[in-house]
């Protein structure tokens, strides 16, 4: 890099600093240790990145952390035997002498699964303001889970793995506009380039296509009240994909006697749009049994196929990464269970003729799952998203918030992966670490005594309340898209009788004027033979 260029780039290191990074009492701090030699506000941008301001880290805790990580990782290459015998008996860690691996590896990862029980739920709330205030230092305990856990369970562990390796790239990109590459060189050795490949190998070929179901039709006894949101706010009236946006979704509500909320104006101005789309679907959620989010840019492309088919539809449950030699077939009823918070609505126009709320599930009057959300190749996307009117799905809606506006640093208020970053945290924590789900699976134990060994039990979620679907289910990415970032990333591209497709990132990938002209093919694919 030039002189020129690294001054730019240590300009904007600086404004980005002051911008709001770190308070001005860390700047008070570095520069009553400043040497002379005018370092200090370099100094107090590491420290900060080590995870060493003792104005706003827990500094002790933090060094321990790096230690479990790195000279105490038997797994590790910076392990350090002699440093780790010399803290063993005091830190209560294994004897690594011992002459079965197993049992040591099982002790250390319920070590380090206790330690991230503490920083991913403080006080036992699920709230990562302990954990973003080191995320790097949070990002590697999470991996050294992940490799603990595949090491010890395998196959077992490949889908549980996946999802702890999202959270650790959440982490690690959570401060990645101030640190940049910088992590790289840390203490904590962040390569988002070794994470994402990691995450790649896991997935493998075909893990978000779903396995063609044998039959796509909802029992004609459900009677569901589904609305569908959208919400549309490009500034600009010429643009032509809020009208696109509209006519589709307006169209395939029509056809199936969905409600259909197609907002183009916020509900509070002063709010980002992934705020407002959390709130539209608050506000509508009461009226219905069950909401659908669809972003504005996202079609319907398969009219055939009805949300309740995706609710309720005898199912062949292939694991999430394409595994379907260990997939059972079962019927599952993703569908509205007894009101759990008594909220009904009155709002009609619902799916199959319904004009409110059912109260039951009107095939087996049990409560069915509250989430149902797709995985890309990257993580959650909540392009499109599924939602109960529930105690549990109001909860959950309502915490998401919180958590987008919590001021900063230690919220997701301003990371680029908006209200994803909450969905994954809320959904897969604390049930991400649950060790008893793999152990009584595993070889390694014998199960409980009556357990119901699936694989639903080490995925690293709750399925009672949440379900995470393959991509192509309903969140199905164009093939350009996909084509151009198959190197790095396992996403599925769009296949005939696909239910739905998606378009996120397509801007940043392909460039804008190729991704209006992909906007207007897929729209006009989308409403052949359809009746507006």
């Amino acid at each position: 890099m030039s002189t020129t260029g690294s001054s730019v780039a240590l300009v904007a290191l600086v404004c980005a600093f002051f911008a709001g990074f770190a308070p001005p009492q860390t700047f008070v701090s570095a520069q009553q240790q400043d040497d002379g030699s005018g370092n200090w506000l370099l100094r107090s941008f590491v420290e900060h990145m080590h995870c060493e301001m003792k104005e706003e880290q827990d500094v002790e805790f933090w060094r321990d952390v790096h230690r479990l990580t790195s000279a105490l990782d038997p797994l590790s290459e910076e392990f350090s035997p002699n440093e780790y015998e010399q803290v063993r008996v005091a830190a209560n860690l294994p004897d690594l002498a011992q002459p079965q691996p197993e049992q040591v590896l099982l002790q250390r990862i319920s070590h380090v699964q206790n330690l991230l029980t503490h920083i991913l739920v403080p006080y036992n709330v699920v709230d990562p303001v302990f954990a973003l205030e080191c995320p790097l230092g949070t990002a590697a305990l999470l991996k050294q889970f992940a490799r603990y856990c595949l090491h010890l369970f395998q196959e077992r562990c490949a889908q549980r793995a996946v999802r702890v390796l999202q959270l650790a790239k959440l982490m690690t990109l959570f401060n990645f506009p101030d640190y940049g590459t910088m992590m790289g060189q840390s203490k904590w050795r962040a390569d988002l380039g070794t994470l994402s490949s990691q995450v790649y190998e896991l997935y493998g070929p075909g893990a978000q296509t779903a396995v063609r179901r044998k039959q796509l039709t909802a029992p004609v006894t459900a009677m569901l009240s589904i609305g569908i949101v959208s919400y549309c706010n490009y500034g600009s009236s010429s643009f032509p994909l809020p009208g696109w946006s509209r006519r589709n979704k307006n169209a395939y509500a029509k056809k199936h006697g969905y409600v259909i909320h197609h907002l183009e104006k916020p509900i509070v101005k002063q709010y980002h749009p992934w705020m407002n789309k959390l709130l539209a679907v608050r506000h509508y959620l009461p009226s219905h049994d069950w909401i659908m989010w669809v972003d504005c840019d996202a079609y319907f492309m398969n009219f055939e196929e009805k949300i309740e088919d995706l609710l309720f539809q005898e199912r062949e449950s292939v694991n999430a990464l394409g595994d379907a030699d260990q997939a059972a077939q079962t019927a599952t009823i993703l569908a509205s269970g007894e009101q759990e918070d008594g909220q009904g609505g009155s709002e009609s126009g619902g799916g199959s003729g319904s004009s409110s709320p059912a109260s039951s599930d009107p095939v087996t009057g049990e409560t069915k799952f509250d989430f149902v959300i797709a995985e890309d190749g990257n993580m959650f996307n909540s392009g499109v998203f599924l939602i109960k009117n529930s105690a549990w799905g109001m909860k959950f809606l309502n915490n998401s918030i919180d958590l987008l506006a919590a001021p900063m640093p230690y919220s997701f208020q301003h990371n680029q992966w908006h209200e994803q970053s909450p969905f994954m945290y809320i959904a897969l924590v604390p049930h991400i670490l649950d060790l008893n789900t793999l152990i009584s699976t595993s070889s390694l134990a014998k199960p409980e005594k009556g357990l119901v060994q699936t694989d639903w039990r080490t995925l690293g979620y709750d399925p009672s309340h949440v379900r995470v679907v393959p991509q192509s289910r309903m969140n199905s990415y164009p093939p350009e898209l996909v084509q151009r970032t198959q190197h790095a990333l396992r996403h599925h591209g769009f296949a005939d009788r696909d239910f739905v497709i998606s378009f996120n990132g397509c801007g940043s990938v392909l460039g804008g004027d190729v991704c209006l002209k992909i906007f207007g093919d897929y729209f006009e694919q989308s409403m052949r033979g359809v009746q507006e």
